[in-house]
C-alpha cells in the first residue's frame, strides 16, 4: 500500500485494488462445514439484531444493517412501512434458512415474508454480502 502511494494512487485507487485482490482471492473459497456453521450463527445473530430493532421501532438502527449504498433507500422503506404491516412482517422474519454461500462474499438465504392477506407467503430471498472492510452486510431481502 505505501508503495502505491509513493508511486501516486488515490486512497480511493489503492482500496479498489485491495478490494478487487480479495474479491478474486476468495471467489472459489471452499467452506468447511465448521465454518458454515459459524458464518450461518453470524449471520443470523445479525439478522435477529436487525428484526428486535425494527420491533422497537429502531429504524435507524435497523437500517445500519443494510448494505452502505443502500442504507438510506431502506430507511425510508422501513420507516414508512405501517405499524400492522411491519407486525405481519416480524413475526415471520425470524424463520431463514441457509441456501448456499457464493466464493466467500455472498450469502444467500430464505426468508418467509407474509403478504398482506395471512393465507399467503411469499419466500424470497435474503442476501448477505461482505464489504470491503470484511464485514456482513444486507444486501437485499
Amino acid at each position: 500500500m505505501e508503495e502505491m502511494q509513493q508511486a501516486g494512487f488515490t486512497k480511493e485507487q489503492i482500496e479498489q485494488v485491495i478490494s478487487i485482490k480479495v474479491n478474486v482471492r476468495e471467489a472459489n473459497k471452499k467452506w468447511t462445514e465448521e465454518e458454515l456453521r459459524q458464518l450461518d450463527a453470524n449471520l443470523r445473530a445479525s439478522w435477529r439484531s436487525m428484526v428486535q430493532a425494527l420491533a422497537r421501532g429502531d429504524v435507524e438502527t435497523a437500517s445500519a444493517f443494510f448494505e452502505r449504498d443502500m442504507r438510506d433507500i431502506h430507511r425510508m422503506l422501513l420507516a414508512a412501512t405501517p405499524h400492522q404491516q411491519r407486525k405481519l412482517l416480524l413475526e415471520a422474519l425470524e424463520d431463514i434458512r441457509l441456501l448456499g454461500v457464493k466464493g466467500s462474499n455472498l450469502a444467500e438465504y430464505r426468508v418467509n415474508i407474509p403478504q398482506a392477506r395471512t393465507i399467503y407467503t411469499y419466500r424470497g430471498e435474503l442476501v448477505f454480502i461482505r464489504n470491503d472492510e470484511g464485514v456482513w452486510e444486507i444486501k437485499s431481502f
